[in-house]
């Protein structure tokens, strides 16, 4: 990974562990990656959440460990727009798996449980850099 670098994303498709639920999983928005030290990152955004709601983001990503060319951490922030908090704001976690090369790049990120009480949720997030 370069030392310092910005990223821009269209988003994310999801998948949900409970599949009784009709939940959205084109969760389609807008969002920035700013990558210093290769270690280190905020992530700002919005996207179409899996209730069919915008949700807003402000996140910090650590990823210490890499295998092969997969840089491994974890993220925590803030987001907003979920149910279980009548959309105000609450904090977030996920773990996160990440990939980049110098002009594209994926997130995956795992939800152990989502922030409504459901079960995991996985998501992948491409990302772009000009």
């Amino acid at each position: 990974m370069a030392e310092e670098h910005l990223w821009f994303t269209p988003g994310a498709v999801s998948y949900h562990a409970r599949r009784d639920e009709d939940h959205n999983e084109r969760n389609t928005g807008f969002g920035i990656e700013y990558v210093w030290n290769g270690r280190h990152a905020l992530m700002a955004g919005e996207y179409d959440n899996s209730n069919n709601d915008t949700t807003h983001y402000l996140l910090y990503r650590y990823t210490p460990w890499v295998l092969w060319k997969v840089h491994l951490g974890g993220c925590i922030g803030l987001v907003d727009g979920y149910n279980s908090n009548d959309g105000g704001v609450l904090v977030g976690a996920a773990l996160i798996a990440v990939i980049e090369s110098r002009h594209v790049g994926a997130n995956l990120l795992f939800v152990p449980k989502d922030k409504d009480g459901g079960g995991w949720v996985m998501a992948a997030q491409l990302k772009l850099r000009f």
